[in-house]
């Protein structure tokens, strides 16, 4: 975990405040140049743009409104 992020055991052990290398299922971590743990980083890779579904057969081309008939 601490390769993984560019540091040592080391030093996640002094800025957590662990004594060990042992860690808990769902332990939060500080990391070296993190704002707060509950801040998540900035991913490098931007998120895929959304398409919206598109509209069923039925409803497109929209059909222009009825006119009235005259007898």
């Amino acid at each position: 975990m601490a390769r993984a992020n560019g540091t040592t055991v080391e030093v996640l052990a002094r800025l957590n405040g662990l004594q060990g290398t042992a860690l808990k299922v769902g332990q939060e971590l500080k990391l070296p140049g993190a704002a707060t743990a509950a801040t998540p980083a900035a991913s490098a890779t931007p998120a895929a743009p959304v398409t919206p579904a598109p509209l069923p057969r039925s409803s497109w081309p929209p059909h222009p409104p009825a006119r009235a008939l005259r007898a």
